[in-house]
């Protein structure tokens, strides 16, 4: 029998893939390379706090001016020729064009993800994103969430194509500390 989910709400998803994410965070400032009590602590709390309103998501513009001070390199694969922009969530699917949907990304990354999905790409790929892409990907589908008044909205009621991302590839088991990376 699987464990009980703790969420049920498209927010409380967001929110439980961002307290992991959190836990990852720590996982690689620390140099973990298996998950382990103090780690689990670190995403209980946050899912906690997060859940109460007692702590919220860093502001994008935080994410932007990581952004800025980065090498012009793909946030995907790290590469530096051909550089273009993709958008974290596509046009096509809803994303918007302001500057926190964008990120630098080499030409070839950018026609092989297309228009698809942050995640769904990745998972194609076999692949899991760096913490600080995902980082932004989250907060933009946060964002989005509210924007459309479904964060209390149920996973199981949650119309199709209601939101511009995939809620199903929502990241809520990370892989092991040892295969993540903050960025290319």
């Amino acid at each position: 029998m699987a464990p009980k989910r703790p969420y049920s709400t498209v927010g409380e998803k967001l929110l439980w893939s961002y307290a992991n994410l959190a836990m990852a965070h720590a996982a690689l400032t620390t140099g973990a390379t298996k998950w382990g009590p103090g780690l689990y602590a670190i995403r209980s709390s946050m899912w906690r706090r997060l859940c109460a309103g007692e702590a919220v998501p860093r502001s994008l513009f935080d994410d932007e001016k990581l952004q800025l001070k980065g090498l012009p390199t793909c946030e995907y694969c790290g590469g530096r020729e051909h550089m273009s922009v993709d958008h974290l969530i596509p046009i096509s699917r809803g994303g918007g064009g302001e500057g926190e949907n964008l990120v630098r990304a080499c030409r070839s990354c950018n026609s092989s993800k297309n228009d698809r999905d942050l995640m769904q790409w990745y998972l194609e790929r076999g692949a899991f994103p760096p913490l600080l892409v995902l980082r932004r990907y989250l907060k933009i589908c946060m964002k989005l969430t509210r924007e459309r008044g479904l964060w209390d909205r149920s996973l199981d009621a949650l119309e199709e194509g209601a939101l511009p991302f995939l809620v199903e590839t929502l990241p809520v088991v990370f892989p092991p500390p040892d295969t993540l990376r903050m960025q290319v």
